[in-house]
């Protein structure tokens, strides 16, 4: 069953991590259920990055926020709002799939701000690679260490996407020779 569970894994990962097929999405908030302060998306294949600013909440952070983050209200002051971003955030959520290390959380802030705005929310198809992860590796699910930074998240996030996926990629390598060994070629 362990095993089974590992292949499906590598296969999800192995599809993600083609071109176009999805992208990766972090963000950082003023409180644990508070408002967007920052965003960054990469693109899942190269992790190449489509988008990665502040944004301005509107609200204080909150000290305890800022302490795990390190972003604070001078720094968001001036940033775009949440309106102004989503013309450029749009495209990129509708594109493919949406993975985030804890998706449930992400896709839940995303949805707080455009109801918070009046924006239609996004039906992108979101998938959790800390589920992911934890599946592959039959362990529990983890935080991950990319700094919580939404940026840093989301290229610690591409890696471990990539672990499992390069996994899928070296047995299919090995496949193919152990094949074309005993077929005689």
């Amino acid at each position: 069953m362990n095993q089974i569970r590992r292949v499906w894994c590598r296969t999800r990962a192995k599809n993600w991590t083609r071109p176009n097929a999805a992208v990766i999405l972090d963000t950082e908030t003023t409180d644990l259920d508070g408002e967007i302060i920052e965003i960054a998306i990469i693109d899942a294949a190269t992790g190449h990055t489509r988008l990665n600013t502040l944004v301005d909440p509107g609200t204080p952070i909150a000290p305890e926020a800022t302490a795990v983050h390190g972003i604070t209200d001078e720094m968001v002051h001036g940033a775009p709002r949440w309106p102004q971003l989503w013309p450029r955030l749009a495209p990129l959520l509708h594109k493919g799939t949406v993975l985030a290390w804890n998706a449930p959380f992400d896709r839940g802030r995303i949805h707080h701000e455009c109801v918070r705005h009046g924006i239609p929310t996004p039906r992108a198809r979101w998938r959790c690679l800390m589920r992911l992860a934890a599946r592959h590796t039959n362990t529990r699910r983890r935080a991950l260490n990319g700094g919580h930074r939404a940026l840093d998240d989301t290229l610690q996030a591409w890696s471990e996407l990539h672990a499992i996926a390069q996994t899928a990629h070296h047995l299919q390598q090995r496949r193919t020779s152990t094949q074309l060994s005993t077929e005689g070629i």
